[in-house]
């Protein structure tokens, strides 16, 4: 699990980044507390402790004899029969690569850094598909957090990664630990030729598929939280071939062929992926993933200005910089650089300030705070200041654009709609930006839902060849409506003289013709 026990401990007493190094801060800021979320070197973590997993094994096995579904026994649904181009021309295995990250939101943006698959059998050591620290001693799945609790209200679906039988579920168990105790909320799927998938961690009630209901790939089947020993909200992706943990993801410390179509690349650029500021001293509060507080604008009577942000792999030993503008543009506060003291990257870390600057307590405006890292300036938030607190301010959300993935789906696709707007200020007010997601085929909607994830899925084969495919998206701040954007496709008619069924006409299709000349009367 991604999301340590650091995130526990940091809620009770944020962690300080130690002496400086021969350099005073300016005595109008403070760093205040903050640190890494990430993996605890050493540490040896399962999403799924072994006490729960001998559990779930049992169901899974007492589901199977009742569904007389044996392991390996089932075919897939989506390979292809001999004369459509599948297995006689293919790898019937093809049929279990995934197409999409089963999961709502777009990686490394509302998707915070994945944590693998451990592939070093060693007790003790770790490292990941691409040779990295960026998972657990002895961890079996994918996690994918999300940012708090708040996205996790609002709702990420979790989505079928393939066709299959569902052969265990749960639910009814609590959805906001952040102890790491109790069991999970989950979905278990065969997708035959001896994979499964688990989907774990998920919202309390959020469970939609029963045990022996066929599902299909981009299937929404839950939604992502923090259920069972887990530390915050993300979704435990665990994908097993023939009873062993299966690390999709290839890379120099796992060789082989990608489980994935187009696998997820990796990313080690250090972005800011959220920003708040408030006048509520967060040493008061605790910290992620409880949700942080955050204001629309200050005020005179603001005393002083907190900010805090959340920021991926932070390299080893960076420094920071703040920069404060008055609405004029001139300097009113620049801390210079000052080191977070970190001797390894940290792939998730969350910190936060406290600012004392007495203009603001005088200048009414549009301020600014500048963020950089390393000497790269990573965001800039503008913070309105008026004279006295306005409790109607409100700004809707950033304009979005939508495109489909894939671009020119067929009706056998399972279809993703994903939104691309600002990484980080979607809303300049600091509000968690949702949206209304309404898919219609030949304009009749086929499915609707609000997810705080930044893409959505139609499921495959809900539209027929030839029918037009639309989604419109409204983003939201919860308080008012962005702008509303609505994209189409028609998915096209099928190729008569596409005999082979590998969606080209080509010496393959006219092979088959020939060998079937004056077989027929």
């Amino acid at each position: 699990m991604l999301l340590s026990a650091l995130w526990l401990s940091l809620a009770i007493a944020p962690a300080h980044p130690g002496p400086p190094r021969d350099r005073t801060a300016p005595a109008a800021v403070r760093l205040g507390g903050g640190g890494p979320l990430g993996p605890i070197p050493g540490e040896h973590h399962d999403c799924i402790p072994p006490a729960e997993r001998a559990k779930v094994e049992a169901r899974i096995a007492a589901n199977r004899a009742a569904l007389g579904l044996e392991v390996g026994s089932f075919i897939p649904f989506a390979v292809p029969s001999v004369g459509e181009g599948g297995i006689a021309g293919g790898d019937p295995f093809d049929a279990l690569l995934y197409r999409f990250w089963p999961q709502s939101g777009t990686w490394f943006t509302d998707l915070l850094p994945p944590g693998y698959v451990d592939v070093d059998p060693a007790h003790g050591a770790f490292h990941d598909y691409a040779c990295h620290p960026f998972t657990y001693d002895g961890h079996a799945g994918i996690d994918t957090p999300v940012h708090s609790f708040e996205e996790k209200n609002i709702g990420v679906p979790v989505y079928a990664a393939l066709d299959g039988i569902v052969i265990d579920r749960h639910d009814g168990e609590p959805d906001e630990v952040i102890t790491g105790v109790g069991d999970a909320n989950y979905v278990i799927i065969d997708h035959g030729l001896g994979r499964e998938t688990w989907y774990f961690h998920l919202k309390t009630n959020s469970v939609t598929v029963n045990v022996g209901e066929v599902v299909t790939a981009g299937e929404q089947i839950g939604l992502t939280a923090s259920s069972g020993y887990s530390f915050g909200p993300h979704l435990h992706f665990e994908s097993r071939q023939l009873g062993e943990a299966y690390e999709p993801f290839a890379g120099p410390c796992r060789a082989g062929d990608s489980g994935f179509v187009a696998q997820p690349p990796e990313s080690l650029v250090n972005t800011i992926t959220n920003i708040g500021v408030t006048d509520v001293d967060l040493a008061t509060v605790p910290g992620l993933p409880i949700p942080q507080p955050h204001a629309t604008h200050l005020s005179f009577a603001s005393e002083r200005m907190y900010v805090w942000l959340e920021t991926n792999n932070l390299a080893v030993d960076t420094d920071w910089r703040i920069i404060v503008k008055r609405p004029n543009g001139t300097v009113a506060e620049d801390t210079n650089d000052f080191p977070f003291f970190n001797t390894e990257i940290y792939r998730y870390a969350w910190f936060w300030w406290v600012f004392d600057i007495p203009d603001m307590q005088t200048i009414a405006g549009d301020w600014s705070v500048e963020v950089r890292f390393n000497g790269i300036s990573l965001v800039t938030l503008p913070v309105t200041v008026k004279a006295v607190f306005d409790p109607n301010f409100n700004r809707p959300p950033a304009a979005f654009t939508a495109s489909f993935e894939p671009a020119a789906p067929t009706a056998d696709d399972p279809i993703t709609v994903r939104m691309t707007g600002p990484p980080v200020l979607d809303d300049l007010d600091g509000d968690v930006v949702r949206f209304q997601y309404q898919w219609k085929v030949n304009g009749s909607v086929v499915r609707s839902v609000i997810s705080a994830g930044r893409s959505d899925m139609l499921p495959r084969s809900i539209a027929s060849a030839g029918q037009t495919i639309s989604c419109t998206v409204t983003p939201s701040d919860g308080k008012v409506n962005g702008t509303p954007v609505t994209i189409s496709v028609e998915t096209p008619l099928p190729c008569t003289a596409d005999l082979s069924g590998d969606g080209k006409v080509d010496a393959a299709d006219l092979a088959i013709l020939l060998g079937s000349w004056g077989l027929c009367e």
